[in-house]
């Protein structure tokens, strides 16, 4: 195992370049996440209660928190006279 002082791996990227094999990026596409490919993340601080309530209904209504988001903001652009970007 490595200790805290010595360098992560690195490896070439497309550019030939030597890049640390460990990125968050690297992982996500080990992953599978291509859906994140062109994303940027939204984000919020919200009370537990909010947070629970959010997860909670996700589970009633079979789908994801990140799709009850995306709902959300779509009704708001639209509320606001924008196009369903989300």
């Amino acid at each position: 195992m490595p200790t805290r002082t010595e360098e992560p791996p690195t490896k070439p990227n497309q550019d030939g370049r030597e890049e640390a094999a460990n990125t968050p990026r690297k992982r996500a596409a080990v992953r599978g996440r291509q859906d994140r490919t062109d994303k940027r993340q939204v984000a919020g601080f919200f009370s537990p209660e909010c947070a629970k309530q959010l997860r909670m209904l996700a589970a009633e209504q079979d789908t994801t928190v990140q799709e009850l988001i995306r709902d959300g903001l779509n009704l708001m652009f639209q509320k606001r006279g924008k196009p369903p970007i989300a």
